[in-house]
C-alpha cells in the first residue's frame, strides 16, 4: 500500500516560543549549577535577591547578550549531519532507530533571548527579548511519516501540538540587605517587576481526527480538524521574588520563584479552522497521487472565523534554589535545584519534571574564570556543558557551550550563549 505521509502536509506544525530566561553563559557554563554565584545586572535573570549581596559592582552597563538551545529527543547530531543531505534518502534501518529511540511522542525544544540594562547600587533597569521553542507530534504518526502507513492501522491525530509568540520584557528589579540575621553573614531579598510586550503569536488551539487504511477495499478513511490563532498584539506582567545570603566566605545560597503570575493576554486574534474528511467508504489508494486529491476527496475545507475576543499565554512559574562552596581561591564547587511549579499539560513550557546541576569554577588564572558542569532531570533529560570568561576590572565577557541529552556527535541538542558587561565603578 502506498505511503500516507504526505497527508501531513495539511497539519500546520508550528514551534512554540513563550518567555523564559536567557542561558546566561555564566550559568550555562555549569548546564545551570552556579545560579547562586550571579552578581550584578545579570542577577535579574536568576535571582533579583542575588543584587543585594556586598560583592556586587556598585554600578554597571549590561552590554547585548544573547543565548539559544535547541533540541529533540529522536535524532543524534551525528545523524542529523549524515541523514540530512541533498538527495540522500534514509534507509529503511535508520527510519526504525528513529522511532524506536522515542520513548513518547517527537518534540523539539529550543531556547532563545538577549537583552541590555543598567544597574545601579541595588537597581536594575532592563529591556530583555526572550523566548523557547516547543512542538510535538505522537509518535504513532511519525512512524507513519518516516515508514509509511500499515495496513488496517489507526493513527490518532490529536496529539499534534505547538504555536509561536515572541516579545520584549521591559523590568526593573529592586533588592534590599538586611544586617543582624542570626541564620546568615549576609542577607538580601528582591523583587522584579515585568511588563510583557508581545510582538506575535500563533498557535494550534486543537487539534482531531485520525487515520484508517484499509485492504479490502484498497482504501484510507481520513477525518480531522486543525483550529489555530493567529495575533500580533498582546502585553502581560510577570513578577520573580528571591532570597540570597552568605554563610561566611565560603558558602552561599539563593532561592527564587520566577514568573509569578506570568502571561501574554493577545487581543482579537484570527481564527483558522482547517478541516478534512470523506465518508466510511474511503478514498481508493491509487487516488492519493492525482492532481486535486484534497479537492476532489478530502473535503477540504478552510474558514477564517476573523478578529475575535483574546487568547492567553501563561508563563511557567519555577523554583530555583542553588549553593555554592569556595574550597579554595582556586576551586567553587556548585549545585542547583530546577523545579516547574505547574502540573497543568497545557500551560506552554510548564513542566513538573525536576533538574539537578552540579559544577565547578577554575580561577587559577585571576583573568580568566573556567567553568564546566552537568545536569540530570527537567526536560533535556541529561546537559553537560563547559564555559569560560575574561574578567577584568572594567570589562567581563562570558561563553558557554554545551550538549543535551548525550556528548558530542552522540548529543541530541546543543546550547550557546555570550554575556557580557561594562563595570563602571
Amino acid at each position: 500500500m502506498k505511503s500516507l505521509r504526505f497527508i501531513l502536509c495539511i497539519f500546520a506544525i508550528y514551534a512554540v516560543v513563550f518567555a523564559e530566561q536567557l542561558p546566561l553563559a555564566s550559568v550555562s557554563g555549569t548546564a545551570g549549577a552556579g545560579v547562586s554565584t550571579i552578581r550584578g545586572g545579570d542577577s535579574r535573570w536568576v535571582n533579583p535577591a542575588l543584587l543585594g549581596l556586598s560583592d556586587n559592582p556598585k554600578q554597571s552597563a549590561l552590554l547585548p547578550s544573547f543565548g539559544y538551545r535547541i533540541g529533540n529527543d529522536a535524532l543524534k547530531t551525528s545523524q542529523l549531519n549524515s541523514w540530512f543531505k541533498k538527495n540522500r534518502y534514509w534507509t529503511k534501518d535508520e527510519r526504525n532507530t528513529m522511532v524506536n529511540s522515542l520513548n513518547g511522542d517527537f518534540t523539539l525544544l529550543g531556547q532563545a533571548g538577549g537583552g541590555l540594562g543598567y544597574q545601579y547600587q541595588n537597581f536594575i533597569f532592563a529591556v530583555d527579548g526572550i523566548g523557547m521553542m516547543d512542538a510535538g507530534i505522537p509518535k504513532n504518526v511519525l512512524n507513519m511519516m518516516v515508514n509509511g502507513n500499515q495496513p488496517g492501522a489507526r493513527y490518532d491525530l490529536s496529539g499534534i501540538r505547538g504555536g509561536e509568540w515572541a516579545g520584549l520584557s521591559f523590568g526593573a528589579t529592586f533588592a534590599k540587605s538586611f544586617k543582624d540575621i542570626s541564620f546568615a553573614q549576609e542577607f538580601s531579598a528582591g523583587i522584579t517587576a515585568k511588563y510583557i510586550v508581545g510582538l506575535s503569536y500563533a498557535g494550534i488551539r486543537s487539534s482531531s481526527g485520525s487515520i484508517l487504511t484499509n485492504i479490502q477495499p484498497d482504501t484510507v478513511s481520513l477525518h480531522g480538524n486543525i483550529v489555530t490563532a493567529t495575533a500580533s498584539q498582546g502585553d502581560g506582567v510577570a513578577f520573580d521574588i528571591g532570597f540570597a545570603g552568605r554563610q561566611d566566605e565560603n558558602w552561599g545560597w539563593s532561592l527564587a520563584l520566577l514568573n509569578l503570575a506570568g502571561k501574554i493576554t493577545w487581543s482579537n486574534p484570527k481564527v483558522h479552522s482547517n478541516s478534512f474528511g470523506v465518508d466510511t467508504t474511503g478514498i481508493p489508494v491509487d487516488s492519493l497521487t492525482k492532481e486535486g486529491f484534497l479537492e476532489r476527496w478530502s473535503n477540504y475545507r478552510s474558514d477564517n472565523y476573523g478578529e475575535s475576543g483574546s487568547t492567553e499565554n501563561r508563563l511557567p512559574p519555577v523554583m530555583l534554589a542553588g549553593a555554592d562552596y569556595r574550597y579554595n581561591k582556586e576551586w567553587t564547587f556548585l549545585g542547583s535545584v530546577e523545579q516547574g511549579l505547574s502540573t497543568e499539560n497545557t500551560m506552554i513550557g510548564g513542566t513538573d519534571k525536576t533538574k539537578w546541576a552540579f559544577g565547578a569554577e577554575y580561577n587559577h588564572f585571576a583573568l580568566i574564570p573556567l567553568r564546566s558542569g552537568f545536569a540530570v532531570g527537567g526536560e533535556s533529560l541529561f546537559e553537560f556543558q563547559v564555559g569560560a570568561g575574561y574578567h577584568s576590572n572594567d570589562y567581563q565577557i562570558d561563553i558557554a557551550s554545551g550538549f543535551t541529552r548525550g556528548f558530542f556527535n552522540g548529543a541530541k541538542g546543543f546550547t550557546v550563549s555570550i554575556s557580557q558587561r561594562v563595570i563602571i565603578e
